[in-house]
């Protein structure tokens, strides 16, 4: 989705840099307006065709590779999975 905003001739104009806002906030003063009334939209959808083809970024971690989307959940379910034990392993010698 991107932003966009209606200028002086009715047409919708996507919002893609600085330019842009500046453009709309120009128009809005010359209005007289004290703001910038800007709406979200869906950008089109590429062409199949016309989509370029990611190659999966992995990172060395030791002696594996871990693709870079796995990296956040790995993580997480690490940090997850030791604090389970280090609160399993102080109930064990709690009782001892």
């Amino acid at each position: 989705a991107g932003l966009a905003y209606v200028d002086d001739d009715g047409d919708l104009v996507h919002i893609t840099g600085a330019s842009d806002l500046a453009d709309a906030v120009d128009q809005a003063t010359r209005d007289g307006k004290d703001r910038v009334a800007l709406q979200i939209h869906p950008h089109e959808p590429a062409p199949v065709e016309a989509k370029p083809t990611v190659a999966q970024k992995t990172v060395a971690v030791g002696p594996v590779d871990i693709p870079e989307r796995l990296l956040v959940p790995a993580a997480i379910g690490g940090g997850f999975a030791t604090a389970l034990f280090c609160v399993w392993l102080a109930v064990k010698l709690a009782k001892n």
